[in-house]
């Protein structure tokens, strides 16, 4: 069973949870958690380790133009990997691409030259600051393509059936279970 101290995050013991289903030969064709235990992280690790399908809903884009259902949110650029681009929804290519760590996750960081976004007559439907232009930071490819692809699965009706059969059930509530069961019956 997965314990933690209170401080700790529910995400932080998913793998910890594979892991020792896994050494135990217990580990799920397909691990239905909630969106606590699931990141693009996650997903591709479990899957890349184990071989388990970890299936949650995605967070959705929480940004400003998101929230407010206006605007241009981070959706509506294209990342063009290849040159290393970010490309604004009315066809403007950033001026840089770094990279940004944030709590532990890497990001691609990319920002529109001000000489570009500064003039643009939808600039507040893309940005709130007076004074910088707009950047948009994306997981690295791979993780951003789990991302996206959670995202648009979990709009369909074979994926919420599925999601449903797992509601109300924790995973540590569930591991625990797994764990109790496995030690009677041994």
């Amino acid at each position: 069973m997965a314990t933690a101290i209170a401080p700790v995050q529910d995400g932080q013991l998913t793998e910890k949870i594979h892991d020792d289903l896994a050494i135990r030969d217990r580990a799920p064709a397909e691990h239905i958690v909630d969106t606590a235990h699931l990141s693009p992280a996650h997903i591709e690790r479990a899957q890349r380790i184990h071989g388990i399908r970890l299936l949650g809903p995605a967070l959705a884009d929480n940004s400003r133009q998101a929230k407010a259902a206006s605007g241009f949110e981070q959706s509506g650029f294209t990342i063009d990997w290849v040159n290393e681009q970010a490309i604004c929804p009315r066809g403007v290519m950033s001026a840089s691409w770094t990279k940004l760590n944030i709590s532990g996750h890497t990001y691609v960081q990319s920002r529109v030259a001000e000489a570009d976004c500064r003039p643009c007559p939808d600039r507040a439907r893309c940005t709130s600051s007076a004074t910088r232009s707009r950047s948009v930071a994306v997981l690295p490819r791979p993780l951003r393509e789990i991302q996206l692809r959670n995202r648009l699965d979990q709009q369909t009706e074979q994926w919420q059936r599925r999601y449903a059969t797992g509601a109300g059930i924790d995973p540590q509530q569930s591991h625990g279970i797994e764990a109790r069961v496995c030690c009677e019956s041994e």
